[in-house]
């Protein structure tokens, strides 16, 4: 059920109570299990922001550590080391995922570097295909030809899921983030030519 504050929202697999749940922010909780996975550490947050509080059963799978393996780059945003910049991604999300109530107990960090998804993809599918089984939600990365450690992770959901059983495989949920949109940087926008159901999340206290 949906639409009431104090009742737990029972998606389980079902699409159309899924988008209920997103459309109204004074739904109960998601009364299932939910994992985020998303590239970067920051990731999650961007995507989902206070929504993720919503979630009783919610774990986060980070796929690369967020640091590109140049030293340079690291250097150049005041770090001594790429493990330094790296674990100060880490800290920043932890410091952000505190204040959605989301426990560090529930975050998995595959730990490849910055960049490297498209390259390491038979991998990450084969590990997601074990990690999201059984899962009621994946919420996730759209592909939108953008950054390519997105559409990488994009892409290993939607084949890790579907070779998963179906009765053990869970709903897709996609946020888009960012990409170039004819010829403009585009934020928070679905690229055209998508198909499935589109739901826009509404404030407590909107119409």
């Amino acid at each position: 059920m949906t639409g009431q504050g104090e009742t737990a929202v029972e998606a389980r697999k079902d699409i159309e109570s899924i988008q209920r749940f997103f459309e109204n922010p004074q739904s109960g909780p998601f009364d299932g299990r939910a994992i985020a996975v998303f590239a970067h550490p920051d990731d999650a947050t961007i995507a989902c922001g206070a929504q993720l509080r919503r979630f009783e059963d919610l774990e986060l799978i980070v796929v690369t550590d967020g640091a590109p393996p140049a030293v340079a780059h690291a250097v150049s945003k005041g770090f001594g080391s790429i493990e330094g910049y790296a674990q100060v991604r880490w800290d920043e999300m932890e410091s952000a995922l505190d204040l959605a109530g989301v426990p560090h107990d529930r975050l998995i960090g595959y730990g490849f570097e910055d960049g490297s998804a498209c390259r390491r993809l038979l991998t990450i599918i084969d590990r997601l295909a074990r990690d999201l089984a059984g899962a009621d939600m994946v919420l996730t990365h759209c592909y939108e030809g953008g950054h390519t450690d997105h559409d990488a992770v994009a892409m290993a959901v939607h084949i890790a899921c579907a070779a998963i059983e179906e009765a053990r495989r869970p709903v897709i949920v996609e946020a888009p983030l960012y990409s170039l949109q004819a010829g403009l940087w585009t934020a928070q926008t679905f690229a055209a030519g998508g198909s499935g159901l589109t739901c826009w999340i509404r404030r407590a206290g909107r119409r």
